[in-house]
């Protein structure tokens, strides 16, 4: 059973052609019959015959998330160790907090997503957390 298409279904298949032209799979003169042919299909079935005997195009690359990932990761550790120390292991958690907001503030830079904001944020609150937590320990102590 055929299916009648629409303009956009046309375009794309248009798209399609000219990403294979480009590729070196048509000739010039193939391409144009081909683009006529789909611009002028009525149904699903004129459309794949217009695309016929070409590959399908591969799927652009996923971004890679592991700096997101990693971000997120180390500011809950960085978080989780400075409340269950109560602060005492401030120095432990300096270093950590500070690594998780600049590797999330890159990945958010790259637009990685909501990962990348939250190990950023996480890594901004534990590290001026720790920094006033080492402050006010310094200022007893002296």
């Amino acid at each position: 059973m055929s299916f009648r298409v629409s303009d956009a279904d046309r375009d794309r298949a248009v798209l399609f052609l000219r990403e294979h032209c480009s590729a070196g799979r048509l000739d010039s003169d193939e391409f144009d019959e081909r683009v006529a042919e789909a611009l002028s299909a009525r149904t699903d079935d004129d459309l794949r015959h217009a695309v016929r005997e070409l590959p399908a195009l591969p799927a652009p690359p996923r971004p890679d998330t592991s700096a997101a990932t990693t971000s997120l990761i180390l500011g809950l550790v960085g978080a989780g160790l400075f409340v269950c120390s109560i602060g005492f292991f401030s120095l432990l958690t300096l270093p950590i907090s500070g690594t998780a907001w600049v590797m999330g503030r890159k990945a958010h830079r790259r637009g990685l997503g909501p990962q990348a904001r939250a190990g950023m944020i996480l890594g901004i609150v534990v590290t001026v957390l720790s920094v006033l937590w080492l402050g006010g320990c310094s200022t007893v102590l002296l």
